[in-house]
């Protein structure tokens, strides 16, 4: 599997070389290299602006997501969005604030999927489907 890197650590006023900037996202100089000369990461004189990396780094992390429907759960088996099987879903975690944590069955793969929703969509999820505890 790959390794997810991270911006937490470049700083935005800041201009890195490719193997600075290797190091301050975790992964290696010929990852930077793709990105300068492939996917158009942007440099200045040969180095990369600190905000540049950052904002590069964000819109592929955005690219990437996909958000579930209203009434869906992500399923890690089948890599989608699914409405959950016999349409019940487990009520795992309750916080206080009103949050909590949802768990159902995939009706394609019957792996186990699980969410994290809001008051909002946990009343959602009650009006849509049977919530059991």
């Amino acid at each position: 599997m790959p390794k997810k890197l991270s911006s937490r650590l470049v700083k935005k006023n800041r201009y890195y070389s490719r193997e600075q900037a290797a190091k301050a996202v975790g992964g290696r100089k010929q990852t930077i290299d793709v990105w300068v000369w492939r996917q158009g990461l942007k440099t200045v004189n040969g180095f990369i602006p600190g905000r540049d990396l950052i904002d590069f780094m964000q819109a592929r992390s955005a690219a990437r997501r996909k958000p579930c429907k209203p009434g869906h759960v992500f399923c890690l088996g089948c890599k989608d969005s699914r409405a959950p099987a016999f349409d019940e879903v487990e009520l795992v975690r309750h916080e206080t604030n009103g949050s909590a944590i949802i768990r159902a069955l995939c009706p394609e793969c019957s792996s186990v999927m699980c969410r994290n929703v809001s008051r909002e969509q946990l009343a959602d999820f009650a009006r849509r489907y049977r919530v059991t505890k």
